[in-house]
């Protein structure tokens, strides 16, 4: 007996399945353990899992994409506007990691299922495949003309996600990821941001000059970027009175999650004393009881509270009366942007927990569901953000955002994910993406990777040959490539589940 779909859709009875779902099916769920659900509550009608999977990834994707936008990204534009990190080191390091959070606590969480690799693969180069294509395409279409791309996003940006491609590919052909090969793959990260480094060094007594200029002849950076963000949300509200039927439905329907959410994680914009001080006990017990393997300790609790009362005193008579910031203001954006990551790793969890069982249900593979369902829910907050900077004018800065969302989710997602994998089971994690027996097991890996070096390789020599010039005939190959490859996958998807 074992915990696949040949066991659940056999005549066994249901006492079996269930005694099964609750010991040997543990192991493949995170935070909700399907299988007990479905064969132990609900007597074996999975169809209701169907309905319930529905509702449950809608809800994962959309309060997600609201923890990033809302909470985890304006808590880290604070920590890096009050660390004076220039632009381009923060493009590459915070903000980045605010693009590309989902991607890497999805990856970290991935893990801990059975085919984790699987998972990985599919969500990450599916995440990077659904912007490099879809996104972009997209994006040039709203554009108001054509997108001129600066220099360095072609030979820099594009050229490392090629290279760090390649170099996934070279893993494939040797089978494996040792510690020192997952390693590797953050330390190419970490020459990315070298680099930027040199380069914004180089650039900064030009930068000084062209600041005088624009000082004197054009608005400055500060005044743009209230620009864009006034822009930006003069759009949002033009689509938030649109909102359809169905929106406001979802918007019911959503009310006891953004409760839960409202007083389990500080706000990282106006954070009053109040707000804060209601905050404190909640947000850290949440943050122990999904860190804590669900720990049930009652003295542990009363421990947490003993420590919101210290913090929750020192606060009260310390935070400042008028409308200003307190001195310790950046550990509160530290402290928020940590529970927000816990939030995403709690909701990833769940999320895995419904693909898994649903991939056992339907008996489709790991990389297909990571191509289409993960890597979209991931991708799609970098891809609105993207396309409505597009419609503003503002497209180069939305795409370069995007793209590097998804090398810092690939490298460092990726890297951290095996790394831990390493150091958990003591040997290297199994990658044996070419090996003749398993080709038709890996086919949609093998798809979904070249198919993304493929568009890396088209956006170069495009951008090259056109002198940094995204048009109109780009647009079009770009989408017509993603329908095909979506469409050969989801075939093979279903050929291979039948």
């Amino acid at each position: 007996m074992s915990c696949d779909s040949s066991f659940f859709f056999s005549d066994s009875n249901l006492e079996q399945k269930c005694e099964i779902a609750n010991s040997l099916c543990t192991q493949n769920q995170i935070f909700i353990n399907y299988y007990s659900l479905i064969y132990c509550q609900l007597d074996g009608h999975w169809i209701v899992f169907i309905f319930m999977a529905i509702f449950v990834v809608l809800i994962v994707f959309r309060f997600m994409s609201t923890l990033v936008m809302y909470y985890l990204t304006p808590a880290i534009e604070f920590i890096t506007e009050k660390l004076n990190i220039s632009q381009s080191l923060s493009a590459v390091t915070l903000l980045a990691f605010a693009n590309g959070a989902g991607d890497v606590v999805t990856a970290i969480v991935a893990t801990e299922t059975l085919d984790g690799i699987s998972y990985n693969i599919g969500s990450l180069y599916g995440a990077g495949f659904f912007v490099a294509t879809l996104v972009v395409g997209i994006t040039i279409i709203n554009s108001q003309s054509y997108i001129v791309m600066k220099s360095y996003f072609i030979w820099r940006d594009i050229l490392f996600y090629i290279v760090a491609t390649i170099i996934i590919i070279i893993y494939g052909i040797i089978g494996e990821f040792s510690l020192i090969d997952s390693a590797f793959l953050l330390i190419i990260y970490i020459i990315l941001v070298i680099i930027v480094l040199f380069q914004d060094k180089l650039q900064s007594q030009s930068k000084k000059q062209f600041d005088e200029f624009l000082m004197e002849n054009v608005i400055d950076e500060t005044q743009e970027t209230e620009q864009i963000q006034a822009e930006l949300q003069d759009t949002y509200i033009i689509q938030d009175n649109r909102k359809t039927c169905a929106d406001k439905t979802f918007c019911v329907v959503d009310i006891p999650f953004r409760f839960i959410l409202k007083y389990s994680i500080p706000p990282s914009t106006n954070v009053t004393k109040s707000i804060l001080l209601i905050t404190i006990f909640p947000s850290l017990c949440f943050v122990y009881f999904i860190l804590g393997s669900n720990n049930y300790d009652i003295f542990s609790y009363l421990y947490l509270l003993s420590i919101s009362i210290v913090l929750a005193i020192a606060i009260y008579t310390s935070y400042p009366q008028e409308n200003e910031l307190p001195k310790y203001y950046i550990y509160i954006q530290i402290y928020i942007t940590i529970v927000s990551l816990v939030w995403i790793y709690c909701l990833s969890g769940i999320l895995i927990d419904t693909l898994t069982f649903f991939g056992m249900l339907t008996n489709l593979s790991n990389s297909y569901l990571g191509m289409t369902i993960i890597a979209m829910g991931n991708a799609l907050p970098d891809g609105i953000v993207t396309m409505a900077l597009a419609k503003q004018g503002y497209a180069t800065m939305g795409i370069t955002g995007a793209y590097f969302g998804q090398i810092f989710g690939l490298l460092v997602g990726l890297g951290i994910s095996l790394v831990k994998t390493n150091l958990k089971t003591g040997a290297s994690v199994e990658f044996d993406l070419f090996n003749k027996e398993l080709i038709q097991q890996n086919l949609i890996m093998i798809i979904i990777i070249f198919s993304t070096l493929f568009v890396l390789i088209i956006t170069f020599l495009y951008g090259i040959i056109k002198k940094y010039r995204f048009a109109r005939d780009l647009s079009v190959l770009l989408i017509l490539i993603y329908v095909l490859v979506l469409s050969t996958i989801t075939i093979i998807a279903i050929y291979e589940a039948v």
